[in-house]
């Protein structure tokens, strides 16, 4: 019924269906504006000179990506466990130092 009389691939309606998939069957698909906001927050540091930020932000951009199922490339759905650059980030966040 969220669908009914919307554009059903507009941010509103998906949204409106995350919201009830994620109550009834304990899931956490993001909304839209999160994935938008880690995006911006990505292209916010991606060109700076804080390499430690830069991968956070990729890592945290690559997972909402998976988790919301907009993990493309090319037109076609692939893992984070081939994509090495998501790989080399993760691997210096685990070994950086406080």
């Amino acid at each position: 019924m969220c669908f009914k009389g919307q554009n059903p691939m507009n941010a509103e309606p998906c949204d409106i269906f995350k919201k009830i998939i994620n109550a009834n069957y304990g899931t956490c698909i993001p909304m839209s504006n999160v994935e938008q906001q880690a995006l911006k927050d990505y292209e916010n540091v991606a060109f700076g000179f804080d390499d430690v930020a830069k991968d956070e932000a990729y890592i945290r951009l690559k997972e909402i990506q998976r988790d919301s199922g907009t993990l493309k490339n090319g037109g076609s759905y692939y893992l984070l466990a081939n994509n090495l650059m998501y790989q080399e980030a993760k691997s210096r966040c685990a070994n950086k130092s406080i």
